[in-house]
């Protein structure tokens, strides 16, 4: 039992992720069993994306991007670019304890803490039609 496959299935490659406890390989399996399968167009669709541009700190912890709440707290992923790298900040749904880029999901934007990254910074951001919870 596979929780993921990666392989060629009637032709196509396809990459499928399962709930633990599943089986990624058999296809029969309920919808809501399936995190992610590239033969179906209705899981993990991009909600929203873009690149922020950050010039300085002075603004601490703040909502720096927002999106029509969705009903839910979408799933999400994020990454600083500086020269020429990407440094992926630790992501999380609800915190108190902020880390310099730390950056926090909620269900209608993407908080950043912004003091003590060195500037200027971009924040590569996805944002997908799924709930973390």
């Amino acid at each position: 039992m596979s929780i993921a496959f990666l392989d060629i299935i009637n032709g196509q490659w396809r990459y499928r992720v399962v709930k633990p406890g599943y089986d990624a390989r058999n296809l029969n399996l309920p919808a809501n069993a399936v995190v992610f399968d590239t033969s179906a167009n209705e899981f993990l669709s991009v909600y929203t994306s873009g690149t922020l541009f950050i010039a300085n700190g002075n603004s601490g912890h703040y909502k720096a991007v927002t999106w029509p709440d969705p009903g839910y707290v979408p799933f999400g992923w994020a990454a600083f670019k500086r020269n020429g790298s990407f440094d992926i900040p630790v992501l999380s749904v609800a915190t108190q304890n902020y880390a310099p880029g730390a950056v926090s999901i909620v269900s209608d934007g993407l908080m950043v803490e912004t003091q003590g990254l060195t500037y200027p910074a971009e924040l590569d951001y996805i944002v997908f039609r799924a709930s973390v919870t």
